[in-house]
């Protein structure tokens, strides 16, 4: 396959989109795929984009108020379990 790849290649860079190798068949060529018919009503389909910004969580705002160099250990681990919370609520 990859044989084919680089001789289609140079083919085309050579101008010549029709040439084939020496040492391939025509029946070593790879079989089309059939292309679903035109007659079909495409549907459109959207998709979200996962980069898109939405609208901060409660434990997002949260996290943003938080300064963890100014909590003890005990308070930290107490935050957690209160963030944990929230995002069940």
């Amino acid at each position: 396959m990859i044989v084919q790849a680089k001789h289609k290649l140079l083919s085309l860079e050579n101008g010549s989109a029709d040439a084939q190798p020496s040492n391939m068949s025509a029946s070593s060529k790879p079989t089309p795929i059939p292309m679903p018919s035109s007659n079909k009503v495409e549907e459109t389909v959207f998709q979200s984009d996962m980069f898109a910004m939405s609208e901060p969580s409660k434990v997002e705002l949260a996290l943003e108020q938080i300064s963890p160099d100014d909590l003890t250990p005990r308070e930290a681990l107490a935050l957690l379990y209160e963030l944990k919370q929230t995002l069940k609520n």
